[in-house]
């Protein structure tokens, strides 16, 4: 209870105090900077924790307080020395729009996982393995896995939780840490699209867009029990609106830079797939963000590169592929020295100058730095070194080797899983107003971030293709970057929408009501109907394929995930005798995958303890009460329903203590 109060009290101090920083002359929007605040305050949290488990440090609620501390002071240090302190105002229309994004949240939670949040509902067996991840992180206090970013924060609701759950009811925070990530994925989009908004037009249009954002993918992400991507996809959604800021502001300062680093560290190690479209995407929108301020050659942009850039990309590489230390030791040894000598050479040429100029060093550097970016020549020359290194480095370290070789020989990148599989239905009738988007930022030549990581996603996308129809990766992952592209395009989408005037704005106007009305005839079934009373008549359903993410998560939440009822319930008396047993309680019971992780997972045991000569597919002929014995077992666990050891070893079973029972199955005892 101590850790859960001064944990709770430094994030209050801390959240006060970011929200004190100053970071504009004029009035800020309040609820942005609130809902901005929380993802700040992870991805510090995500940084140093990740750096402090390289040093052997546990990870728990006092060293996050530690983390917290620090970054307060640091905070407080900078308010001072500012002698000011920021203000703000409330808008109604946010308000509004995150009380509809809240209600919804409950809405689904109580249909999904029970009144008394007391199912572990998903649609895959995923989600099992990311209980487990963020329970091992509680236990042991140690990162063991790349994607840390949300088993970091079920590591908190769980910590905080606790002392009114208790540990039998762990399960319970995991799902309410799902639907805050899933709320939060919904308010960064609107945080995103409202510097656009201004007017009752665009108003009424970012409330439809973001609804319709937040019901696609990332309902169907809280579904699956896809925390990691969902996570990747709210630090996407945060660094896209951290360059806004910067590009609209027209604002680079240190605050920018390091909340740059803070955010690419957080997608790295939330999804690393997506990193390469992050990186090569950003690293093109920056190039040309420089070189319009004449920038390209300055300690700016260098900051960006190295602190925004290389520091998470460091980062990622120590968890997700540390091996590969090895090779890029040697390459930033030499590219150090080669630095070091540079500057240096550097303070020499500029000493000489300042001596026969009789100026000052600072003078001569910023005298010498205008003439070189008015140099045609060197521009085009680093420009091209960038792009050789940036294309180089991603495609030999990022692509062939952390998500292809390092992926497919540890993790089984060749293997598919449980996805939502549909090519591109569903993004169809967006991707018009998206191309007249990209056609307007082409003919006004315009540097928009999200424009350039739609394009590598698509690229990306296009590759992975490739490998799917060579054989080399599975098409589970190439149905993930539909939820990435899902973001760009609506973000396209609403740009496109809220700028628009006259005829044009009539034109889209008319399309985008026209495509509600095929929505609201998925959503009545009137469509279904019409098949069902003759399918001679009509023979497809097309709203349901050009609306087929909606109906995939209204199919989804009627007929329930993977466990029920029942099964929560006698899985928990299970954790139960666990726990006070201090024993192994073994599976009896169907041998699909899914079934026997969810049961090992959600009982607090390891299924790699389950013994072979137990397999359900090959159960021995001779005493089974003695093999149990023998192994030290007193309680089992029996499926009822299914042809299964049951009926074989019904004569057994029927001599033994029945210590549970409900209608999925038995917690038997040995006498």
């Amino acid at each position: 209870m101590a850790e859960f109060f001064i944990f709770l009290i430094t994030i209050l101090i801390l959240y006060v105090l970011l929200m004190l920083v100053p970071k504009n002359v004029a009035r800020q929007n309040g609820t942005v900077w609130f809902s901005t605040t929380g993802i700040i305050m992870i991805c510090c949290w995500v940084f140093f924790a990740g750096i402090m488990n390289l040093m052997g440090i546990r990870i728990n609620l006092y060293t996050l307080s530690g983390i917290n501390a620090v970054v307060s002071i640091l905070a407080a240090v900078y308010i001072i020395r500012k002698k000011k302190t920021q203000k703000y105002y409330i808008d109604w229309r946010d308000i509004l729009i995150l009380c509809i994004l809240a209600l919804i949240t409950l809405l689904i939670g109580k249909i999904r996982y029970g009144m008394n949040l007391d199912v572990f509902a998903y649609a895959s067996d995923d989600s099992s393995r990311h209980f487990d991840h963020a329970r091992n992180l509680v236990e042991t206090g140690r990162i063991t896995q790349a994607k840390y970013v949300m088993y970091l924060i079920d590591m908190v609701f769980i910590k905080c939780m606790d002392p009114f759950i208790g540990f039998f009811n762990w399960h319970r925070a995991f799902m309410i840490a799902d639907m805050f990530l899933w709320f939060m994925m919904g308010a960064m989009f609107w945080v995103w699209i409202r510097r656009f908004i201004n007017g009752k037009y665009s108003l009424i249009a970012g409330y439809g867009f973001t609804l319709m954002y937040f019901l696609g993918y990332p309902l169907l992400n809280l579904l699956y029990g896809f925390e990691y991507l969902g996570a990747g996809i709210l630090m996407i959604n945060f660094l896209l609106w951290i360059i806004q800021k910067m590009d609209f502001d027209e604002l680079l300062d240190w605050m920018s830079i390091g909340l740059l680093m803070l955010a690419n560290t957080s997608i790295c190690l939330s999804y690393t797939q997506f990193a390469p479209v992050v990186f090569v995407g950003e690293a093109i929108y920056f190039i040309l963000f420089f070189n319009k301020r004449k920038k390209l050659v300055s300690f700016e942009a260098l900051a960006v590169l190295i602190l925004g850039m290389a520091v998470p990309g460091a980062l990622c590489i120590s968890y997700v592929a540390a091996r590969y230390w090895g090779k890029f030791l040697p390459v930033l040894l030499l590219l150090a020295a080669a630095i070091i000598i540079l500057v240096l050479a550097v303070l020499v040429v500029l000493r000489i100058q300042a001596g026969r100029r009789k100026k000052k060093m600072s003078e001569v550097w910023k005298l010498d730095m205008e003439m070189l970016g008015r140099k045609r020549w060197l521009k085009i020359l680093l420009g091209s070194i960038v792009t050789i290194v940036v294309v180089f480095v991603g495609y030999r370290y990022i692509f062939q080797g952390m998500i292809v070789q390092f992926a497919t020989k540890d993790q089984g990148m060749v293997l598919d899983g449980s996805i939502y599989r549909e090519p591109y239905s569903n993004f169809l009738i967006l991707m018009f107003p998206m191309i007249l988007y990209i056609i307007d930022c082409i003919k006004k030549k315009q540097n928009d971030v999200v424009l350039w990581m739609s394009l590598c996603t698509i690229i990306f996308s296009g590759w992975i293709m490739y490998c799917v129809l060579q054989g080399s990766i599975g098409s589970y992952y190439f149905y993930k970057m539909h939820f990435l592209f899902w973001l760009f395009l609506f973000c396209c989408a609403f740009r496109k929408t809220a700028c628009t005037k006259g005829d044009e704005r009539r034109v889209l106007t008319i399309y985008l009501l026209s495509a509600m009305t095929l929505f609201l005839i998925l959503l009545t079934g009137k469509e279904q109907v019409l098949i069902e009373h003759d399918e001679w008549f009509w023979e497809d359903n097309v709203s349901g394929k050009l609306f087929g993410v909606y109906q995939q998560n209204m199919e989804m939440l009627e007929g329930g995930g993977n466990v029920n009822r029942d099964m929560q319930t006698i899985y928990n008396k299970v954790a139960e005798i666990v726990e006070r047993e201090d024993t192994f309680v073994p599976y009896f019971g169907e041998e699909l995958r899914y079934l026997k992780e969810y049961y090992y997972h959600l009982t607090n045991q390891d299924p790699d303890r389950h013994p072979e000569d137990l397999n359900s597919d090959d159960y021995p002929s001779y005493d089974i009460r003695k093999d149990l014995e023998d192994l030290g077992i007193r309680y089992i666990f029996v499926q009822k329903n299914y042809n299964g050891p049951y009926e074989e070893y019904k004569s057994e079973f029927d001599v033994m203590w029945t210590e549970f029972e409900n209608d999925y199955g038995w917690i038997l005892k040995l006498d």
